[in-house]
Parts: structure tokens; sequence; C-alpha cells
């Protein structure tokens, strides 16, 4: 299997949830940085968690660690536990939506597919949602808050973005590539995992 590539600046981070301490999902997120030290920059992104970011999931889920991968070549992936209500779903008990998630859609400058990104909130709760689509209320705050998110971390030197590892996505030049997110959206209906094999996000 070869290498992957060098991107400089390029990191990826990793959210653990679980259930009474099972990993059952994951949601990855892109991010750009001159943060030379990763735990640093595990510091920052930590640092704007806040609890309406998943304010869809029922409580009993939340995430546990936080896994940071940087495409220096070089660094081992950082794996930090994590606690705290800004960690864990919040929205009423009861039965869960299992297989589909709360798509948050990332936009950069550049056009076409292998320029967009997306990520999966899993874990609805049947209180947050009617007709699978997440409720307007949810939609409204939820966008707020990870429009927060993303401005206070690009605000910490630790830039939200969409990380490209194939090279034959796109127009020339094709190299890997992590472009920064210029908007996101709080989708309201609800999503599953595509797998796709030209990009990471």
């Amino acid at each position: 299997m070869p290498a992957l590539p060098v991107i400089t600046g390029a990191v990826k981070v990793s959210f653990i949830w679980t259930a009474t301490g099972t990993p059952l999902a994951v949601t990855t997120l892109g991010f750009t940085t001159t943060v030379t030290d990763l735990t640093a920059f595990a510091t920052i992104v930590e640092g704007a968690v806040t609890a309406g970011m998943w304010a869809h999931t029922t409580t009993g889920y939340s995430i546990n660690s936080v896994h940071y991968f940087a495409y220096d070549g070089v660094t081992p992936t950082l794996i930090r536990p994590v606690t705290g209500t800004q960690w864990a779903g919040s929205a009423a008990p009861g039965d869960v939506v299992v297989a589909p998630a709360v798509l948050v859609s990332l936009r950069t400058v550049a056009r076409g597919p292998w320029a967009r990104g997306r990520m999966y909130l899993p874990f609805p709760a049947e209180s947050s949602v009617s007709n699978g689509s997440l409720g307007g209320a949810l939609v409204t705050s939820m966008q707020a808050v990870w429009n927060t998110f993303r401005t206070t971390t690009n605000g910490q030197a630790a830039t939200m973005a969409v990380i490209t590892l194939a090279t034959n996505a796109g127009p020339p030049p094709r190299s890997p590539v992590a472009r920064p997110v210029t908007s996101l959206t709080v989708e309201a209906p609800l999503a599953t995992l595509r797998r796709r094999q030209d990009r990471l996000l």
C-alpha cells in the first residue's frame, strides 16, 4: 500500500462516538493550520466545541476521544480522551434513528465535487426528526453553532478544510490538496454515508 501524500499543514480530526464506552461511529473533519505542535492544535479544536453541535443526538451517545492525524509523513496520530457535557448528545432520551445522520455540507472557493466536503453527525434522536428531516428549529440552532465553531477555529489558525488525497480528481494540477472551507450548511434531510474513493471528506 503506498504511503499517504504529504500535505503541508493539513490535519484530519476524527471524533469517536460511543454509547456506554463502545465505539460506534466517527465524525471526520479536515483542517489546515500553521500550528506545528499537534497538542496545541488539539487544544484549539477542543476549546471550540460546544454542546449545541450535537443538539440532535439523544442522551447516552457521546464523543469519548478525538484522533488527530497530521499529513506531514512523520508525526504519529495523537489520541486525546475527552469528557464533559460539550461532547455529549442532549436531545430527549428515547429511540435513535440509527442508519442516517445529520449532514453538514462544506464548500470551498473551488468548483466541482472534489472541492466540496461533508460531515456526518450520527445518532439523531427520534424527537429531533420528522419525516426523515431534522426539525426546523434544530437546523437553525445547529447552523449557528457550527458557524461559530468554524469562525472560532479559523481565528486561531485552525481553518476547516476539504482534504483531497487523490491525484485523478478535478482539473489540473491534480495534486493532493487541502482547500479552506468558506461556508458550511446544516442540511435538514437526513443522509447516509456514500463511500468515495477520490477524497477524504
